[in-house]
């Protein structure tokens, strides 16, 4: 079942946030300051990346949510609301024209060659 949630974001620093209690990561949104487009793919939309921009996105990260960890995106990169809660496991960002893709992908392997390292959160 194909299941994503879009949220409209705002960027000060270039990135989205995610955010748990004790620890805020950052991943580049490709576009830099202004107003963009967050859509995160849940569990059950895994695929995303295959499907629709496989050749037109840019990895930029991944992490982890633990099984007894809270971890929440935010709409505002230097602080703000958290508007979607990630649920445990694997994540991967990529950007594409202006928009960032968080996909849950569980134990899938990055990409290789890939610049950038997992954030546990």
């Amino acid at each position: 079942m194909y299941i994503s949630n879009t949220y409209s974001m705002v960027a000060d620093i270039g990135c989205i946030a995610i955010e748990n209690k004790g620890l805020r990561i950052f991943f580049e949104n490709g576009f830099g300051d202004g107003m963009f487009d967050c859509v995160v793919s849940d569990k059950d939309d895994e695929g995303l990346y295959e499907r629709c921009f496989k050749d037109k996105a840019k990895f930029v990260g991944s992490f982890e949510v633990g099984s007894n960890s809270d971890a929440w995106l935010l709409d505002y990169d230097c602080g703000g609301n958290r508007v979607h809660k990630f649920s445990d496991g694997k994540w991967f960002v990529y950007n594409e024209e202006g928009t960032v893709y968080v996909e849950y992908v569980d134990n899938r392997i990055p990409p290789f060659g890939s610049s950038e390292g997992d954030i546990n959160v």
